[in-house]
């Protein structure tokens, strides 16, 4: 058998993997691994290595493609058979090495040593649920079973991160790999975003599990005049793509979008496996030019070729988000980026593809302190979920989805904007105060520009939080810790007070921290530019240095 070297980041994968069980870190845990970074490949080599040691070890998934997939690279570093065990590919078998459908498996019971589930971020918190009663009853046989779940997306809509909160399955993160390093080093191609014609109007769309009613969002975007105008531009925008992918609300829309692509082809839950393999064997090999589809190949879809991506749909989550962008990441001969056209407001919602920041309940786990943001008008401290500020009334910032105006057009990865940075004149700190909450500082940055010879200004403002508890208190003592380094190299010849500067622990009160800057006139001198991101309707700091 012709040996398979793995890339070195995938190789640090499966030895991180190795190393959380032989330190005791996790027993159970993730390998977070972006879509085109050759998950099925550390998988292979992992369930090869397991078997080789003489385990027993299963692979459970959701989908037949995802099973022939793995199946086949597990065989390309083990001359051990690799069982099948799945109803639509009418295989029902079993060994030290099994893949299998859950659907086709979840009612059995047997020993294993170790369960791997790919695509994991679609086990439900529920033990009831088939990957939840198929693990439990395996840990029932072997309480030293080990599970490790692989994913793109290590996080849930309805119930936050894998990885957190009560009875999460997994222990921990083993191993993530960076979307943005993967691109640098050309393993990923970039996306690219333009501007269409239309989008989805979603005033009046109601949500249920945290996204969107799913006939209420159809109602709103199968409308003839949207999809007509983005048909349009689909193909004014694709000229020069050959292989289109297209995500529909549901089977009618995607028909609807169907009649008006020449070429085209549609999957769906109700399409047959064999005619599902034809299409997507024509689409690989450029006989058919596009793809719509409706809430299936959001993952297992492996097509390199695809160099456009139009989402006719609209999502809270961040986890489906970036499963649909990530259908375009991968490498092709030729293919240099992938072009995304966003009808449905999601790229405004959910930010660039590779710094992308799960919402509310897919970030956290329930338990501790909630995720906060700063009121840019009156500096109060509130809970991230909040549409206005509870203390002033000010809307926080959300771009408008209306029926008229265009989709995104601009930066979709992180790596394609640049934040700006400014010359610091002055740096003043000030008490701020509101009725009926804790006093903070509000620290404001007087700034220039140089904008080709014309000096333009800037203040920038942010508030740190002595007196408050939980995440405000830790980010003040951030703060404070870059503030004392920063002006002890400032005083570097008086080492005397540059010690005793550096030994202070943070103020526990305003009156504490101004008295420290003397009443905020300007003693952050070690502070001579910052850097701020300006991309968004509130500027927002990055750093200063």
């Amino acid at each position: 058998m012709e040996t398979i070297k793995l890339r070195a980041y995938q190789q640090k994968a499966v030895d991180a993997a190795y190393n959380a069980w032989g330190s005791g870190k996790y027993k159970d845990f993730l390998i977070v691994a972006p879509t085109g970074s050759g998950k099925s490949m550390m998988l292979g080599k992992m369930v090869s290595d397991i078997a080789a040691a003489g385990d027993k070890v299963i692979v459970l998934t959701h989908r037949a493609e995802l099973i022939e997939q793995d199946a086949k690279a597990i065989s390309a570093f083990t001359s051990i058979p690799v069982a099948i065990n799945s109803a639509s590919l009418k295989r029902r078998e079993s060994g030290q090495i099994t893949v299998a459908g859950i659907q086709s498996i979840y009612k059995q019971s047997d020993f294993y040593d170790v369960i791997i589930v790919d695509e994991c971020h679609l086990i439900s918190r529920n033990k009831n649920s088939m990957y939840g009663s198929f693990i439990e009853k395996a840990k029932e046989i072997n309480p030293r079973l080990k599970v490790v779940g692989y994913t793109a997306t290590p996080y849930r809509l309805d119930s936050g991160l894998l990885h957190k909160g009560k009875n999460a399955l997994f222990d921990g993160v083993a191993f993530d790999i960076k979307v943005q390093g993967l691109i640098e080093k050309g393993y990923l191609v970039p996306l690219r975003a333009k501007a269409g014609s239309k989008q989805i109007d979603l005033k009046g769309v109601k949500k249920r599990g945290g996204d969107f009613i799913p006939k209420e969002l159809a109602a709103a975007a199968d409308r003839d005049d949207i999809t007509a105008a983005a048909v349009s531009d689909i193909y004014k925008h694709g000229a020069d793509r050959r292989s289109w992918l297209i995500f529909a609300t549901n089977v009618e829309h995607a028909h609807h979008i169907h009649h008006k692509i020449e070429n085209s082809a549609i999957v769906t839950g109700d399409t047959s496996q064999d005619e599902r393999k034809r299409i997507i064997d024509d689409f690989k090999n450029y006989r058919l030019r596009c793809i719509i589809n409706c809430q299936v190949l959001n993952t297992g879809f492996d097509a390199p070729n695809i160099d456009m991506v139009a989402l006719l749909t609209a999502t809270e989550s961040t986890g489906l988000y970036v499963q649909m962008l990530g259908r375009g990441t991968r490498i092709k001969k030729g293919k240099k980026d992938c072009l995304v056209l966003d009808y449905g407001g999601n790229v405004m919602r959910h930010g660039f593809f590779d710094k992308v920041t799960p919402s509310v309940k897919e970030a956290t786990d329930g338990t501790g302190e909630p995720p906060v943001k700063m009121c840019e008008k009156c500096g109060e401290i509130c809970h991230s979920a909040l549409k206005t500020c509870d203390t002033c009334g000010n809307v926080f910032p959300v771009e408008p989805i209306s029926h008229d105006t265009e989709a995104f057009d601009g930066a979709i990865m992180a790596s394609d904007y640049k934040p700006e940075e400014f010359l610091i004149n002055r740096i003043t700190l000030s008490r701020h105060k509101k009725e009926g909450k804790r006093d903070s500082v509000k620290i404001s940055y007087y700034c220039v520009k140089d904008g080709g010879g014309l000096l333009s200004t800037r203040v920038f403002n942010e508030w740190v939080c002595p007196e408050h508890e939980g995440y405000a208190r830790k980010a003040f003592e951030k703060w404070w810790v870059d503030w004392s380094m920063s002006v002890s190299r400032v005083l570097i010849q008086d080492l005397s007070l540059c010690k005793q500067i550096l030994k202070t622990p943070p103020p526990k009160s305003v009156k504490e921290l101004l008295g420290y800057t003397d009443q905020g006139a300007n003693l952050m001198h070690g502070k001579t530019k910052i850097i701020v991101d300006t991309s968004g309707k509130y500027p927002k700091i990055i750093k200063t240095i």
